[in-house]
């Protein structure tokens, strides 16, 4: 069975997820999945709401098997993503950063909300990467005519010239391509130089995502003392420029991004332009206590623990937190460690777990928010340090 998935996968061939039904073959206790339907990835392309049902049995052994076009009446707008792949084109930092420049005197939650669209980071991936398709297909048919005619005769300097130029940009072509695919399956554990962007077209298309199990480990009562005043006051001081990058550097990159859009790979990468102006937002948190009621929002999205899901117990939720929020839980969440702390760091907590609101994304598209009443968000680096204590 196992060789048979990796043919699968290698011819690129995917296995249309089966509804209605578990298992397609029975005699007596015995019972398998026998039956499958295999199609190519432009046939999905080409028809997204492809789906196979399982029909009922009659003398059979085996369920009938019927594949059909399912009515697409779910299309909702998708919400902006900054993708990796971006940054594999040498011109995007030159572009983001005379970009910055040119934006309105704002605060940065805005910035980065006009910069995102409609505005000039949607047009420049309209013009950049919205045509990768095509411009791979032109190069892919350029390299072939030049291999074809290199088989009935020699090339000339000029011929050679063009398809090593053709066959080195069609190979960076070829890897934002997979980059991006990649990030939008969420499949990790895969290595790069694989190349296998089928593989993670298919996963994105189905949404089959793996999901790690994650160790945990029971936690054990202590006995703690209170802090004292000269701790207290340690931390609760302003935190300087390297504490605040270390925060940012502390974020994973892999993270799929909050409701801005954005993820920490584009805020190290732009960490140059951005630095002063998160240093600035930072620092008006500690100082002011300003409310982060507009940025703290979670956006909640459902992966199936099953083939069919149908209960809400066979989907696991995911979180996806701000990127500038995430910032000050990171600073807050690698300080607390201990209890008994002083009135402005129960304020600063507070105001991340109270000002927090979540939303369910259903079909690819963010539900109205709703505050939450109780509980603690996956994905909020706080989370793992806040707990009810007796």
């Amino acid at each position: 069975m196992r060789e048979f998935s990796e043919w699968i996968v290698e011819l690129g061939l995917i296995d249309i997820p089966l509804h209605r039904v578990k298992f397609t073959w029975r005699i007596n206790d015995s019972k398998s999945k026998l039956d499958r339907a295999l199609c190519c990835q432009d046939l999905l392309r080409n028809f997204p709401n492809l789906i196979l049902v399982g029909l009922k049995r009659s003398f059979s052994d085996h369920n009938p098997l019927l594949l059909t076009l399912e009515a697409c009446n779910n299309w909702v707008p998708k919400p902006f993503r900054c993708y990796d792949a971006w940054f594999l084109n040498s011109e995007f930092k030159s572009f983001l950063n005379n970009e910055w420049r040119n934006l309105p005197n704002e605060s940065l939650h805005n910035k980065l909300k006009i910069l995102k669209g409609p505005g000039p980071l949607k047009t420049w991936r309209t013009e950049n990467f919205d045509i990768m398709d095509n411009k791979i297909s032109e190069l892919e048919s350029a390299v072939h005519d030049l291999k074809n005619l290199s088989d009935n005769r020699d090339l000339n300097n000029m011929e050679r010239a063009k398809l090593f130029a053709a066959n080195s940009v069609l190979n960076l072509w070829l890897i934002r391509r997979e980059r991006m695919w990649r990030q939008k399956a969420r499949t990790y554990g895969f290595n790069m130089k694989d190349r296998n962007t089928r593989f993670f077209h298919a996963s994105t298309i189905f949404r089959r995502k793996k999901n790690e199990t994650i160790q945990t480990k029971q936690w054990q009562k202590r006995n703690h003392s209170k802090i004292t005043d000269a701790q207290v006051e340690f931390l609760e001081t302003t935190p300087l420029r390297e504490k605040v990058k270390n925060a940012v550097w502390a974020c994973g990159i892999d993270k799929a991004p909050g409701f801005d859009g954005y993820n920490s790979k584009f805020i190290k990468e732009m960490w140059d332009v951005l630095k002063d102006e998160i240093y600035d937002f930072v620092l008006d948190f500690f100082v002011t206590g300003c409310s982060l009621r507009h940025l703290n929002v979670t956006w909640v999205t459902l992966i199936p623990k099953v083939v069919n899901p149908i209960f809400i117990d066979d989907y696991r939720p995911i979180s996806m937190v701000g990127a500038l929020y995430k910032i000050i839980s990171k600073i807050l969440s690698l300080c607390l460690k201990e209890l008994g702390f002083g009135r402005k760091w129960i304020r600063w907590i507070m105001n991340c777990v109270s000002s927090a609101s979540m939303s369910i994304i259903l079909n690819g598209s963010p539900l109205k928010p709703f505050k939450m009443e109780k509980g603690l968000r996956q994905g909020d680096p706080l989370s793992p340090y806040l707990f009810i204590h007796q």
